[in-house]
């Protein structure tokens, strides 16, 4: 298992557990403390100000562009995830209905609201196990169908919603019967609510009870023209404070959001219409908990003679015929439920730790856009093409600079959605520019992923999908894996290695005088070493190359203050890959040859440090 999948593991853990127990861990019955007696079990409003908060931020710190780039993402990973998850959720709710509670249930369509933790840095996860592609400008016109099917949901689902306020509280009249204020403040005690103001009014457009409003200034609980006693009063009251106080309007607010995000989705339609179903349940199972059997026929009668309205953020005593039957058979059965804390934690689990694996790649981009700006490319020079290995950096040279220039000129690259490291590629190259101007670009290509950092784009890392893979067995063709070397320090030859390792500076490979591959920018006494009285004890030197050598190596071992010079050639070691190490502080030059692809000869120098040994 890889890190970011097993922080991924810890984490989607974590919030399944915090999940499990917020449902587990019911308030005491007979809590004496000042807390609300109904609160929310989760947040219900979290994702849709998150998504609004990241491109306001996002626009005022990385420009329009990026925010938007980085919103399409977002949206399209966590909403196609939403969507997959509702549809099994609408599967399995009839199973779960029948075995767990209705608070459980309720939960689990609110859970969804927290997706956004998934674009964390410790929930990322490696690389997507399924990319959609859309080349060209397909995915702008798609967008477009999108963003005015999402706009029209939302808008004209806001504006029923302030149509049906604005036609029942046009009328609408203040309760002053001093009985039913009684009975309303007694409902307000007994659920301990912070806030009390809320405007209880009586209304001829309604024919149930219900409660409109968002923001606790604007919330209205609505009574049709009926005259109802003291206990239906009293299950009334309480059954809108119950959603007054656990947010049921945000829910569905909420609810609408993803539906409006996922429009396309016919199935997504019916989700919303079932989650308005377990919000009513939910409520009921609350209303109804320790009373006895002659409370519920009472509150069943009180539904059954109620017809509910469901426009807009409203909630209310019977939301629609359609329930009705399983609604009564809920109240009267006194069924025996589970808590479902252990179904919500497993479901929350898989919820998270499944998100990112089906990605977008849509656009399209080349690498002389990307890398080269159209610009010329000769005007681009390589400082240095690298790759990493377990143990050291593998360098390489450029037998085809033409055709090197011209891969990567031809690169087809697209933007994708998610959030991803790639940081397990079986291999990757990072390769250096030099612009004629000295500015910097550093790429690195791995097997299907290219990330670019250049000063086009004020050195802001940039990632692209490539359409297709690296073709790394061309690019073995026109590229020459330079060799490398790895030291071990001995106190002795008889004796396990002391634990010191170094690897040397790749100095210099040549051909001739005249005919230098590559050289290094820092000077052999610059070069990596070790230092200090760690190394007092130290002998030899173990020497081991990545490639094999065709000749014998030679070394040259020069004092820091260059009075001492010595000369060795592997005939002259006693042990053929281990070297001495001199008495006081020296720089080593390692030379030897090389054969590279066409079979051609070539040097390779080798340098590293060791300091403070004595004799």
């Amino acid at each position: 298992m890889n890190s970011e999948l097993s922080l991924s593991f810890l984490f989607s853990c974590i919030l399944a557990i915090m999940f499990s127990l917020t449902l587990f861990l019911k308030p005491d019955k007979n809590d004496k403390e000042n807390r609300p007696r109904f609160l929310p079990d989760l947040s219900n409003t979290i994702l849709p100000f998150f998504l609004i908060l990241v491109f306001i931020l996002g626009s005022i710190t990385e420009g329009s562009r990026l925010a938007f780039q980085f919103l399409f993402s977002l949206c399209f990973t966590v909403f196609l995830h939403i969507s997959l998850y509702y549809l099994l959720l609408i599967a399995i709710l009839p199973v779960l209905r029948k075995y767990i509670s209705a608070r459980a249930c309720y939960m689990l369509w609110l859970i969804p609201n927290y997706l956004y933790i998934t674009w964390q840095g410790f929930m990322t996860i490696q690389k997507p196990g399924i990319v959609i592609k859309l080349h060209g400008n397909t995915v702008l016109t798609l967008f477009s169908i999108w963003i005015v099917g999402f706009a029209f949901v939302l808008i004209w689902n806001m504006t029923s919603h302030l149509l049906f306020r604005r036609q029942i509280l046009k009328d609408a009249r203040e309760i002053r019967n001093p009985d039913i204020l009684t009975y309303w403040e007694r409902e307000l005690d007994y659920a301990r609510t912070k806030y009390r103001k809320y405007r209880l009014v009586t209304s001829s457009a309604v024919k149930t009870p219900l409660s409109i409003g968002l923001f606790h200034r604007t919330i209205h609980v609505v009574l049709p023209h009926k005259n109802y006693t003291e206990e239906e009063f009293s299950l009334i009251f309480r059954h809108e404070l119950i959603h007054i106080c656990r947010e049921d309007c945000w829910t569905k607010f909420f609810l609408l959001f993803c539906t409006a995000m996922c429009w396309f989705n016919p199935l997504m339609w019916y989700a919303m219409k079932k989650s308005a179903e377990d919000i009513e349940l939910t409520c009921d199972e609350f209303v109804l908990e320790d009373t006895d059997d002659e409370t519920r026929k009472k509150y069943a009668s009180l539904i059954l003679g109620a017809a509910g309205d469901e426009r807009g953020f409203t909630t209310c005593l019977s939301a629609s015929a359609r329930t009705l039957r399983y609604r009564l058979k809920n109240i009267l059965a006194r069924k025996k439920t589970y808590s479902g804390s252990i179904i919500v934690g497993i479901i929350t689990f898989f919820l998270f730790i499944s998100c990112g694996y089906v990605a977008l790649a849509y656009g399209s981009y080349t690498g002389e856009k990307l890398i080269y700006h159209d610009k010329d490319y000769k005007d681009y020079h390589i400082e240095g093409i690298r790759s990493k290995s377990d143990s050291y950096d593998i360098q390489y040279g450029v037998i085809d600079e033409t055709a090197f220039y011209e891969y990567l000129k031809g690169l087809s690259c697209m933007k994708l959605t998610g959030n991803y490291s790639f940081s397990e590629n079986e291999k990757e190259l990072i390769i250096d520019f030099n612009t004629m101007d000295h500015r910097f670009i550093w790429v690195t290509l791995s097997d299907q992923h290219i990330n670019i950092v250049s000063y086009e784009n004020d050195y802001k890392q940039e990632s692209y999908y490539l359409s297709e893979p690296t073709d790394w067995d061309y690019l073995d063709t026109i590229l020459m894996e330079y060799p490398s070397l790895e030291v071990h320090l001995y106190q002795d030859k008889n004796e396990v290695p002391y634990g010191s390792h170094i690897e040397p500076l790749l100095y210099r490979i040549y051909r001739t005088d005249s005919d230098i591959l590559y050289h290094a920018d820092v000077s052999i006494q610059d070069a990596n070493g070790i230092y200090g009285s760690s190394v007092s004890k130290m002998r030899n030197a173990d020497l081991s190359f990545s490639q094999t050598p065709v000749s014998s190596f030679r070394v040259t071992i020069e004092s820091h203050d260059g009075l001492k010079k010595t000369e060795l050639s592997q005939e002259d070691l006693t042990t053929p890959d281990t070297i001495p190490l001199a008495a006081y502080n020296a720089s080593y030059l390692i030379t030897t040859d090389f054969q590279d692809k066409k079979g051609e000869i070539y040097t390779a120098e080798f340098v590293f440090n060791i300091g403070d040994l004595v004799e």
